[in-house]
């Protein structure tokens, strides 16, 4: 690179030629997870596919309250059964009625 010329190189000397800074700034750069366990990415229904139906219904049926209420919703939509409804924890009309003076 510096064979025809007389004057030694001060300061860095880049390592990478123009093309391959390029390439490196517009390409997809792929997140931590796709780095450390590949591209491959788990779609839920296929690891509830994956499960026997008893299984899940087993575990749906040990799980506390809010958990069981959220997975059933979850497992109703998915298979299209009734929607259970699930109070907001947020939104408690009793504990803190509005008084008018």
């Amino acid at each position: 690179c510096n064979a025809k010329r007389k004057i030694p190189v001060k300061g860095a000397v880049p390592s990478m030629t123009i093309a391959q800074i390029w390439n490196h700034e517009h390409s997809k750069h792929l997140s931590t997870y796709q780095k450390d366990f590949g591209n491959d990415y788990l779609d839920i229904l296929s690891v509830l596919n994956s499960v026997d139906p008893e299984e899940i219904k087993e575990y749906v049926e040990k799980a506390p309250k809010p958990e069981k209420i959220i997975l059933q919703n979850f497992l109703d939509r998915v298979s299209g059964d009734k929607i259970l409804q699930r109070t907001s924890s947020s939104k408690k009309s009793d504990e803190n009625p509005i008084r008018c003076i």
